[in-house]
């Protein structure tokens, strides 16, 4: 797997990453700062990755349907889990919503 290819994660390698939300966006930052010092191309990359990985794909389902329900996130992912579907925390949510702040996303 290439770099880049390392921020396509599923759910299970993102928590694998650090022992909590904050640590693993760092870790994140930390690895899109070395790509980007590489080369930059290869940053791109990272980022488009990361924009289609399960991680990414998840915030956008819990937040549209927050937004749709008209009801808080932690509410909706509640909801999911409580569906036995794979869901984030309420902490990885905010975590990751500030990583795609970061990222310019």
């Amino acid at each position: 797997m290439s770099p880049a290819g390392e921020f396509q994660l599923t759910l299970e390698d993102f928590r694998r990453l650090a022992d909590t939300a904050d640590g693993r966006i760092e870790v994140l930052k930390r690895k899109t700062e070395a790509l980007a010092k590489e080369n930059y191309s290869t940053k791109i990359a990272a980022v488009e990755y990361w924009k289609h990985s399960v991680v990414f794909l998840l915030y956008l389902e819990i937040g549209r349907e927050s937004l749709k329900r008209l009801v808080p996130v932690p509410e909706t992912i509640k909801k999911l889990a409580a569906e036995g579907k794979e869901t984030l925390t309420a902490e990885e949510f905010r975590a990751i919503g500030a990583l795609n702040e970061w990222l310019g996303l």
